[in-house]
């Protein structure tokens, strides 16, 4: 049993084909507390063998104990004295071993019991992380689809307000040398005119 106890550990949860979390749980957690089960029911059975054993030897002793009173009966010795002793002390005996025996039952029993509920509690653990898995797996998907979404979109952004700029400064520069040209207090030396501009443009 402490074999299969030690072997008990938290495996990496298992992923199917498509990447997303299996929900059942790990087979081999379940077939070392399977193993720890029957081990335990094998343990119980054996004891019940020897508390049963017990018990047929306590029915001897006290069969002879009753035939030892009827030899007392009759004779009255030393010897006599000293087995009904010995009979009395082993009886004591015996019926301690039947008590010893009924409380490690008792409490192999609720060791049972008790590792068929952390079975359950484990086995709860493990499907509801895996189900939180899956919901963090799908947002971390549709998160990192929407940050691509944006980042396409502010390049677009950018590049547009390139464009932009550039046709601004394009802009400004034709206005520039409109108002250069039709500005009679231009000290340009060979004025030009707006049809000429509006060609160098």
């Amino acid at each position: 049993v402490g074999d299969a106890e030690g072997k008990v550990c938290a495996d990496a949860s298992p992923v199917k084909e498509d990447g997303s979390p299996e929900t059942e749980i790990n087979p081999h957690l379940e077939e070392n507390y399977r193993i720890m089960l029957d081990a335990k029911e094998k343990e119980i059975l054996q004891l019940k063998a020897a508390l049963q054993n017990s018990e047929k030897q306590l029915k001897i002793q006290t069969q002879v104990n009753s035939e030892v009173k009827k030899l007392l009966v009759a004779s009255v010795g030393e010897d006599i004295e000293a087995r009904v002793d010995f009979l009395t002390q082993d009886k004591a005996r015996l019926a301690a071993d039947v008590i010893h025996y009924n409380n490690k039952i008792s409490r192999d029993w609720e060791e049972k019991e008790a590792l068929h509920v952390e079975s359950d509690i484990w086995r709860s653990k493990f499907l509801a992380s895996s189900v939180i898995l899956e919901e963090v797996t799908k947002g971390k998907a549709s998160s990192e689809a929407r940050c691509q979404q944006m980042e396409h979109a502010a390049r677009r952004v950018l590049t547009e307000r390139s464009e932009l700029a550039s046709t601004l400064n394009t802009v400004e520069a034709i206005i520039r040398k409109l108002n250069t040209s039709f500005d009679p207090l231009s000290p340009s030396k060979a004025p030009t005119s707006g049809a000429a501009v509006l060609d160098q443009a």
